[in-house]
């Protein structure tokens, strides 16, 4: 079985704000709004895709992954990776022993996040801690706090990326790749390992699979040499759909 670990927000699905033609589906709802969507080529391939382990591995917490849960369910996905790899669910179902051992490997930098936490707060008090191993907030300047932050913190303890309006900050060794690495280790992936992915926190999991699915923005950033470039004339889901319907 060929796993395939996939970043969501603007990999798979695409926000309210992003113009991806006409023909898609609606696959999150905040509020009773329409929140996100896929392009109704993606949705179909992955609705019926057999032989392929669909891993999604992002930056969303709990709760934001939690709006997806009619895809996952409908898609057949046993497995997800949040909070930037710290989090594994079985089922939607925290997996106790993976947030153990972040904690472990966590342990050294606790200090350095907790002040990233107070800098964060400090040009916004709308702070989202989650399991005290990833904050993040909302701002109208990101790149502006961003650098605040990575101007402060020690760059050994603690990562600082930014997803369009919102900053993030995680412990160093929670990471993308890394948490292949591990899902690995776990024996939950059995042969060939995919990914694709579309911004810099997705660089180390690209890195760490055979074949890397990329858009052309990150194509000269990463060094894998099994990466696949995805079609550019299309959205980049329906150009990752192409490329594992070739493979698989």
């Amino acid at each position: 079985m060929t796993t395939f670990f996939a970043d969501l927000d603007n990999t798979l699905i695409y926000s309210h704000r992003r113009e991806i033609g006409n023909d898609k589906l609606p696959v999150e709802w905040l509020h009773d709004r329409e929140q996100s969507y896929m392009t109704r080529k993606s949705h179909d391939f992955f609705m019926n895709v057999r032989q392929l382990s669909v891993v999604p591995l992002t930056s969303r917490t709990m709760e934001q992954y939690g709006r997806l849960a009619g895809i996952a369910d409908s898609f057949g996905w046993e497995y997800a990776l949040i909070c930037n790899g710290g989090i594994l669910l079985k089922n939607g179902e925290i997996c106790r022993e993976w947030l153990d051992e972040t904690y472990r490997m966590t342990s050294d930098s606790a200090a350095e996040f907790e002040r990233a936490c107070k800098l964060i707060s400090a040009e916004n008090d709308a702070v989202h801690l989650t399991e005290k191993i990833m904050v993040y907030a909302s701002f109208d300047e990101p790149q502006r706090v961003e650098s605040i932050l990575k101007e402060n913190l020690d760059s050994k303890l603690v990562s600082v990326f930014s997803d369009h309006r919102k900053v993030y900050c995680v412990p160093k060794k929670i990471n993308k790749g890394i948490a292949v690495q591990r899902f690995r280790e776990m024996g939950l992936a059995d042969g060939i390992t995919i990914a694709a992915g579309d911004g810099e926190q997705d660089v180390p999991m690209l890195e760490n699979v055979d074949i890397p699915i990329v858009p052309d923005a990150l194509y000269e950033k990463i060094t894998n040499s099994g990466k696949r470039l995805a079609d550019n004339s299309q959205v980049f889901s329906d150009g990752i759909s192409d490329i594992l319907k070739e493979i698989s």
